[in-house]
């Protein structure tokens, strides 16, 4: 599948601010999950049938699989996925947290590295999604042990770096040949994602995914004198966080602006379900 999009390097955040945040929203993660003494047997509202637990599971695996793929330059075919029998699950996640931070900051972000992604083989695709990943699931665990809408929003700068990310990693990426769907409602038509100043076209074609991304005063994320996307079937804007959350299934359409053609929009929306699964 032939898909066009902006890689990691139209990303408007430094490596050093992804690691903070990686930092900063792990341990927002850690803490919420033992914020009250039933925490971890939650519901988390935007993963269905998972528990807080769960989430602090996956996520922690997550963390430790990347350190074996960053490490060792390849993608691990072991990892540890759980903690050991007896041991204490949010401490075996803050450890994890700390060791891939740790790793990270070992790597100079420009240099080659192993990804799953095409499109960028640099350190600095793992800064990002790690960044990403963890703001995401600390939303989730936040949702599950206050209000559901009532989580902290994710960092400005991260949340535009992160639906960049989604629009150009995920979708039409190489995850999609995992999810057959009935694609052809979308071929020919485009969605335009605006968060905050800045807004992407996302074009819909039998050979891939094109995505155009820029702001509103142009000039995209990485510099070139694009302008911004105009037109579109469909439109959905908001603030950066939001728009971020809503393309993640955290939030629903009401958190949004949605506007345009209603199925346009809803298969939009399966085809990132499928596409961030």
């Amino acid at each position: 599948m032939d898909v066009q999009r902006r890689t990691h390097r139209g990303s408007r955040l430094e490596p050093s601010r992804h690691l903070e945040l990686l930092r900063q929203d792990g341990e927002l993660l850690a803490d919420s999950a033992v914020a009250t003494p039933v925490a971890a047997e939650s519901s988390v509202p935007g993963c269905p049938g998972w528990t807080v637990h769960d989430v602090v599971r996956h996520t922690g695996s997550v963390h430790r699989r990347v350190i074996g793929w960053v490490r060792d330059g390849a993608r691990p075919a072991e990892w540890e996925r759980c903690p050991p029998a007896g041991h204490d699950l949010v401490s075996w996640y803050r450890e994890g947290l700390d060791a891939l931070a740790r790793e990270l900051a070992s790597h100079d972000p420009s240099k080659p590295a192993a990804t799953w992604y095409p499109g960028d083989r640099t350190m600095a695709f793992w800064y990002r999604r790690m960044a990403c990943e963890t703001a995401v699931h600390r939303v989730d665990v936040q949702g599950a042990v206050r209000d559901a809408d009532d989580p902290d929003p994710v960092d400005n700068g991260l949340a535009l770096d992160a639906v960049d990310e989604v629009l150009t990693v995920f979708l039409g990426g190489p995850r999609d040949a995992e999810h057959p769907l009935d694609r052809h409602y979308l071929d020919g038509r485009a969605v335009v994602v605006a968060a905050g100043d800045f807004a992407w076209r996302v074009e819909f074609g039998p050979d891939g995914v094109r995505v155009r991304g820029g702001s509103r005063d142009g000039g995209d994320l990485d510099g070139s004198p694009l302008g911004a996307p105009v037109g579109g079937n469909a439109e959905v804007a908001g603030d950066p966080s939001r728009v971020l959350l809503w393309l993640w299934g955290r939030l629903p359409g009401s958190a949004v602006q949605l506007r345009g053609d209603p199925g346009v929009l809803v298969a939009f929306r399966k085809r990132l379900a499928a596409d961030t699964r």
